[in-house]
C-alpha cells in the first residue's frame, strides 16, 4: 500500500493503564514521468514543431512541474499537460533533451527525453528549414 502525505496512527490503550500515542509521517518519493506526443520512448521524433507534453503520471499528484525544453526555454507550472513550440532549425536534424523535474518535500526526480526534430525539406509537414 502506498501512502502520500501525513498519516496519523491511532492512540492505543495498553492494559487499560497506559495510553501510547504516536504519529508517523510517510512521504512517497517524487517520480518524474511524462509522454511527448503520446509516446513514453526515450527518443521521440516530432512531426511538427509543436510538441504536447503530459506529466500526469508523475507523483506526487498536484505537484509543480519544472520543464527545461533543451532549447533555452524553461517553464514552471502546476498543469500536468503543456505544449512547447521549438524554433526553426539550423541543421537537417536537431535533438533537444527535454527534462522534467518534480519535487516532493526534500526528494526530487528528473526524467529526460530526447526530442528529434527534422526540418520539412527532409520530412513532409515538418518545421521549416533554416539552411
Amino acid at each position: 500500500m502506498r501512502s502520500f502525505g501525513r498519516v496519523r496512527l491511532l492512540s492505543i490503550l495498553v492494559l487499560g493503564l497506559m495510553l501510547i500515542s504516536f504519529s508517523q509521517t510517510a512521504f512517497a518519493a517524487a517520480y518524474a514521468r511524462f509522454t511527448a506526443n503520446g509516446s513514453s520512448a526515450a527518443t521521440v521524433t516530432a512531426l511538427s514543431s509543436s510538441v504536447r507534453f503530459d506529466a500526469s503520471s508523475s507523483t506526487p499528484a498536484g505537484t509543480t512541474y519544472y520543464w527545461d525544453f533543451g532549447d533555452g526555454s524553461t517553464l514552471t507550472t502546476t498543469n500536468a499537460v503543456t505544449y512547447h513550440t521549438f524554433a526553426q532549425y539550423q541543421y537537417v536534424t536537431e535533438y533537444y533533451p527535454v527534462k522534467l523535474t518534480v519535487y516532493d518535500g526534500g526528494a526530487s526526480s528528473t526524467r529526460t527525453v530526447l526530442i528529434e526534430m527534422m526540418c520539412s525539406a527532409y520530412r513532409p509537414g515538418g518545421p521549416a528549414c533554416r539552411i
